[in-house]
């Protein structure tokens, strides 16, 4: 397992602050998704998915991303930059290595929903956002393992700053 202070200090919250896309409660719902879906660990999804890197993204959802940022220019901009890319890359196996633009694209799918992100002080109601707009498996919930590790990482997370 990857040093979860580490994670979130020095990939995950840069991250998000130079992409525009930070707030505790994205930090909580982002962190919970990452262990839930790899445990912080895993960098192809286990025994044999397709779903790739920290954040799972499987194949399809890469691409359906890489659509939305082609209408989102100043969102894939500072993608791009932060990454230091000049374009997106087609084969979506670099998201097992790039953990910034894995993160990112994983960020990404929540940004597209519309229903904003809930809380970080309600844990369920953040659980049920992440059933509902990332868990692709519907045949298996992952409401309590999600809550169980959001009483796990308050530690983890600076909250000297306000949400955005």
């Amino acid at each position: 397992m990857l040093n979860p202070h580490q994670f979130v200090n020095l990939i995950l919250e840069p991250a998000l602050r130079a992409t525009g896309m930070y707030s505790l409660d994205a930090m909580y719902l982002m962190v919970c998704t990452i262990m839930v879906e790899s445990k912080l660990t895993h960098l192809k999804q286990l025994p044999d998915g397709p779903a790739l890197g920290l954040g799972e993204i499987e194949p399809a959802t890469y691409v359906d991303s890489k659509r939305y940022l082609e209408r989102r220019s100043d969102i894939r901009s500072k993608i791009l930059n932060y990454c230091e890319r000049t374009y997106l890359p087609e084969n979506p196996t670099t998201l097992i290595a790039d953990l910034s633009l894995n993160i990112l694209i994983a960020r990404v799918k929540y940004w597209m929903v519309t229903e904003p992100i809930p809380s970080y002080k309600d844990p369920h109601a953040q659980a049920e956002y992440y059933e509902k707009y990332y868990n692709a498996n519907k045949e298996v919930n992952k409401v309590d393992e999600f809550v169980r590790h959001n009483q796990n990482i308050t530690g983890w997370i600076n909250h000297g700053e306000t949400t955005q």
